[in-house]
């Protein structure tokens, strides 16, 4: 079950170039007794999404279809798990350094030594660069004890 779950996160976001994945679940849950589930009212997403009601509809759309494929089916009356989800996006700073493009050095030494010195001729660039972090958050939790199960998380750059 927790190979469907990722399967799910993976499709979901298979247009994405470079993304991270993660994952938790409950140590000793028996992922084999949920055959149906039901889908819990989406969060409102936090993020600075366009269109939320866009992004709700093909997460769930998506995810329906792959949880088909493994044997799931939506059933809203009893269902076996409830599924919930949400996105948010968070602005961050990475920092590119540049070594200078030249630079003069000098050393001498002898027999088990050696001394040296570089230093360079410009100043390195430090260049900051900006970009928003979008992430997707799938939960599972058991129908009954409404416990949570497993939790998928996929990050990416956007």
């Amino acid at each position: 079950m927790k190979n469907k779950l990722i399967g799910v996160l993976l499709v979901v976001l298979s247009g994405c170039s470079a993304y991270n994945i993660t994952y938790q679940k409950t140590p000793g849950t028996d992922f084999s007794k949920y055959r149906t589930y039901a889908w819990l009212p989406p969060d409102s997403s936090v993020g600075k999404f366009v269109n939320k009601k866009y992004i709700n509809d093909r997460v769930m759309y998506y995810t329906n279809i792959n949880l088909s494929k493994k044997g799931m089916r939506v059933d809203t009356k009893k269902p076996d798990a409830l599924f919930n989800f949400y996105t948010y996006t968070v602005d961050k700073v990475e920092y590119q350094y540049n070594p200078p493009p030249a630079s003069v050095s000098f050393g001498f030494g002898g027999p088990g030594y050696y001394m040296g010195y570089a230093a360079p001729l410009a100043p390195a660039i430090v260049t900051p660069l900006t970009y928003r972090e979008g992430t997707l958050v799938l939960e599972m939790y058991d129908a009954g004890s409404k416990d949570l199960v497993w939790k998928g998380i996929v990050t990416k750059a956007l």
